[in-house]
Formats: structure tokens, sequence, C-alpha cells
């Protein structure tokens, strides 16, 4: 069987920025393992467009063609990808997958004719039945069956992760060539229950634990595949909270930690974790291993705020986060989240004094917080989309959603915030691959010494 599997193109992403597609990486190295010959297409790392894809398309023959979507405001693009795909391959198969495509699968399918299936949840076990005979259903599957929409059953989640093989690496060298760090993913799931992701809904729609950890000696075998093989030093562990449950997620880090000190790799590393999983022991041991950056989820400031995002975490926690890493000469990334749907003026306020408590100065804010005025986006699937339906404030579609903002001191400071950034984004998206195609041309003049490239 011959699969093309594509990451659809999201050209929003900041050069320099962009990372493999690690969910893609998974099918595609588990379809090898069971015989089958798989094409990996990046539209992200390549910057292809659609038309791009369907002109390299022409003429090649595959079984069907997976698509990833990563993220819901990617939809419409990915929708052109499909039918580019189905215009260069009219006899392929399309398929959807990811977290969008997974809750939004009757929409799709109803609304795109070029997609002819969607995966539901995690993948490696039914891609591989893909290319044969769809029947009246395919567990992990909904498709159009008789002019209705069926979904198969969902099959368990993948358990142990340990039984997965290393995800496929086509596109690293391309890859590392924007970023140094190499992605590992060391776990799946989050235990957390944040009303703005959708993460619990995803994973809790399938039999097993939500939150599951691949062993120490697994990921230090992955690490030393890519040092010997791709000369890699530095890693970007992609879990969603690299911390699990309690003692449980403690200890599976802390083994981590011990055996790569053992093995001496030399690995330096970041991950992402919420703030009550921040222990100076725990934190202390692991950048003896390599640790020099963390994402922190703290999304607020204000303990109302906090409660509202259902986060179970205190300011209190947040603050004592932050001191622990700075102690420790760890980076923190922050994620923060200043406007959601029932943000006041006054928690706005609250919010601008935390940011001044914590970090001492805007300069600082903007150094260590990742967006300080970011404004809360809506995903299906998560609970304050159920929420705002409910209470008849969401706006839009699956191409993307609004929302009513009652107080409205804080709806004109959103719409003035959103229209720099429609203005801003883009324009320094343009400056810095100006920046880094000219100094990729410097370097390779230099390289090709005093005569040039010839």
């Amino acid at each position: 069987m011959r699969v093309l599997l594509i990451n659809t193109p999201h050209f929003g992403i900041r050069p320099g920025e962009e990372q493999e597609n690690l969910g893609l990486g998974y099918l595609a190295a588990s379809l090898r393992r069971q015989g089958h010959e798989v094409t990996l297409v990046d539209g992200t790392l390549e910057r292809l467009t659609p038309r791009a894809m369907r002109e390299r398309l022409a003429g090649q023959t595959y079984d069907w063609a997976g698509i990833s979507i990563l993220f819901q405001e990617s939809i419409g693009q990915a929708a052109q990808v499909a039918a580019a795909v189905k215009s260069a391959l009219p006899g392929t198969r399309v398929v959807a997958g990811g977290q969008p495509a997974t809750f939004l699968y009757r929409e799709l399918l109803h609304r795109y004719p070029a997609w002819d299936g969607v995966i539901l949840g995690e993948g490696e076990d039914i891609a591989g039945s893909l290319g044969g005979d769809w029947g009246e259903g395919l567990p992990g599957l909904a498709f159009r069956y008789r002019g209705e929409v069926v979904a198969g059953a969902r099959p368990p989640l993948v358990a142990p992760l340990d039984r997965l093989p290393f995800p496929a690496r086509d596109l690293l060298p391309l890859a590392s060539a924007r970023n140094a760090a190499a992605q590992i993913s060391r776990s799946r799931g989050c235990w957390g229950s944040c009303s703005f992701c959708s993460l619990r809904a995803f994973y809790g729609q399938a039999a097993g634990p939500v939150w599951r950890c691949r062993s120490a000696g697994n990921v230090l075998a992955e690490i030393e595949l890519l040092r010997s093989q791709y000369g890699i030093r530095a890693v970007n562990f992609v879990d969603d909270n690299f911390l699990g449950t309690g003692e449980r997620g403690r200890r599976q880090a802390r083994l981590l930690a011990d055996s790569l000190i053992a093995a001496g790799t030399g690995i330096s590393f970041s991950l992402t974790c919420r703030a009550d999983g921040v222990e100076l022991d725990l934190f202390s041991r692991l950048k003896e291993a390599g640790l020099t950056r963390v994402f922190l989820g703290i999304e607020s400031g204000v303990q109302a705020v906090l409660d509202r995002f259902g986060k179970r975490t205190t300011v209190g926690q947040n603050l004592a986060a932050l001191d622990v890493l700075k102690t420790l000469g760890i980076e923190p990334v922050v994620g923060y989240i200043m406007f959601d749907p029932g943000s006041t003026l006054e928690e706005f306020h609250d919010s601008l004094a935390f940011l001044e408590q914590a970090f001492g100065s805007w300069a600082e804010v903007r150094r260590y917080v990742s967006l300080p005025l970011n404004v809360l986006e809506i995903y299906s699937g998560t609970p304050v989309a159920a929420q705002l339906e409910r209470e008849g404030r969401l706006r839009g579609d699956l191409l993307g959603y609004t929302y009513h903002i009652p107080d409205a001191r804080v709806r004109l400071l959103v719409r003035l915030i959103l229209g720099v950034r429609r203005c801003g984004f883009p324009l320094r998206n343009w400056v810095l691959r100006r920046k880094r195609a000219q100094t990729g041309r410097a370097a390779a003049g230099r390289s090709a010494g005093p005569g040039g490239a010839g």
C-alpha cells in the first residue's frame, strides 16, 4: 500500500519556530513497520501552497492520503489542500486527522466533498486498514455511507506507548535547519480539566488512561538515535503536560532525569508543564540532566480568572513556580491569557499588576511571556465552547469562533488589540523571513570562499 501523509501549511507560524509534525511521523513509522510505503510532505516546513502541492503530486499514485489538521484555524487551508490532492490524484481517498477534525468530523464531511473520511482520535492502530474496503464502517473512522455520515467506535488509546516505533524523521533535517531543537513526544494527554483546552475531551472519548508516559529507557534510546544519526544536541519535549498525575508523574520525570545524567548525553532540553508541578528538588535534578527552558501554563494572575478557567491552581502557586525557575536559572516561557469571555476591566488592571509583581518591568514581561495581551481563542470540544453555546454567546463556525464580552470597555480593548495584531503579525513574519534568507545567503557566501558560489 502506498500512503501520502501531509501536514497542512500554516503560514502564520513565526519563521524559525516551525516544527516537525510528530503525529504524522508516528503514523508513517507505524505504517512502514507493517510494510507499507509512505511519503511525508510538510506544507508548513516547506511553505507549500495548495497549488504547489497539486503540481508536486501530479502523476503520482497513492492508495490514500492523510491530511493533519493541528489547529482549528487551519481547517480552511486544509480543505484547499484536500481539494488539491483530489485534483492531482482523483482515485485517492483523502482522510483528515487531528483534534479539530475529530471534534468536527460531521461538519467536515458535510461541507467538504474532497474529504472521504476522518480519523477519530489516535490513528496508529487503524492506519493500516484505510487502504482496504471500508464496508459499513471501521473502528476509529468517520465517513459517508449511503448518503449519511457514519462513525466507528473509538478504539482504545495506545498503551503502552513504548510499543510504538520511533517516529519517522524524514523531515528532521529541514526542521533542524529552521530550529536547532528536535521534537520528542514522551507522553500523551493531560490530567487537567482547563475550560479552554480540548485535550481531556479528545482523549476521554476512548478507553484508557488520559495521561500515558513512555519509559525512561525508551525515551533515552530515541535521544541516542537522534544524537548518533542526526547530530542533535537539543530536544524539545512536546508533551502537553510533561508531569503526569501526582507522585507517579514526578517519579517518571525523575527516572528520566536520572537516566539522562547516567548516560551523559550532554543533551539540553525544554518541556511544558503546569505551575503546580514545579518543585525545587525535582527541577534541580531536571536541570542537572539538561533542562534549560520551561513553557509554564500560568494563564492568569487573578484568582477569579483561574477559577473560571478550572485551572485548580492559585496565584501563589504561579509566583512560587516562577521563583523556583528563577532560583535554578531555568528560562521560563509563560503562557498567559489576558482576555476571555468573562473578562472585566478590573481583572485587566489586576492582571497587569500581577505581571509587574512577577517580572518587575514590561520589558521583562515581553521577554518571558509569549503573548502578554493574549485573547482566548475558542475551539470545538472545549468546556468553554459548550458554555458559550448554551448561553447564546458563541458566534462563527468551524472556521473560527468569536464571542460576546459583556464588559463594553473590555470589548473595545480586544477589538483594538486584534486589529493591531492582524496587521502586525504578517509584517513581522515577512521581516523575519527576509532576515533569515539574508543570513542564509551570507553564510553560503562565506562557505564558498573568495570566489563566491560560482
